[in-house]
């Protein structure tokens, strides 16, 4: 069966709700497609067998013969992207469809909240397999069928943290009732400076 359920991966470039197009090197405009990159650890690529073998099988029954010029190889190393966050230490694979897949948690219960599915979350994926021949370039490809939110990670992207710029919420909190901006028990309003160009 021309199907596979991937292993855990985290979840990166999540274009799952809206398609998206991408420039090619000539200009012109892919067609607009769901789409996620899926990152697995090359500590566990044992674990990508199912999905080497259905490409694989899928390669030969087009190119019996072996490779073709310019093939392109689904899997590919994170290496490739050193400023990516997440990559490193991983291979990645892209899956794309031009229809939604559907999205469900670990219940089975089908996920309607944008903000769940995130850079960063670890998720699993349904994909078939097929093959692409344009533009010079030949090999196999990975449809995207479904997706599975498996648990909440740290989101890419993210430089600063709450915890980290308000580190000094507790004094803050109790300066409020002797305060200059009027709130708390000090509700008796400063008169602005002449030239202060703020004033209200």
């Amino acid at each position: 069966m021309n199907k596979v359920t991937t292993p855990v991966a985290r979840l990166s470039f999540p274009a799952i709700w809206e398609p998206q197009s991408f420039t090619n090197k000539d200009g012109s405009k892919t067609e607009p497609k769901f789409s996620v990159t899926l990152l697995f650890p090359k500590s566990k690529e044992a674990e990508l067998k199912a999905m080497k073998e259905l490409a694989m099988a899928t390669l030969h029954e087009k190119w019996p013969k072996g490779l073709p010029p310019n093939f392109k190889n689904p899997f590919r190393d994170g290496s490739e992207k050193p400023d990516t966050a997440g990559y490193e230490g991983t291979i990645f694979v892209k899956a794309s469809s031009s229809r939604r897949p559907k999205v469900v948690d670990m219940n089975l219960q089908e996920i309607i909240d944008k903000d769940l599915l995130y850079a960063g979350c670890y998720v699993r994926a349904s994909v078939n397999c097929y093959i692409f021949d344009q533009m010079g370039n030949k090999g196999v490809a990975f449809g995207l069928l479904n997706l599975q939110k498996v648990k909440d990670g740290e989101a890419f992207g993210i430089t600063s943290k709450p915890e980290e710029d308000f580190f000094d919420s507790a004094q803050v909190a109790a300066q409020q009732g002797v305060d200059s901006f009027g709130f708390g028990a000090n509700t008796s309003a400063s008169t602005p400076a002449p030239s202060d160009p703020f004033a209200l």
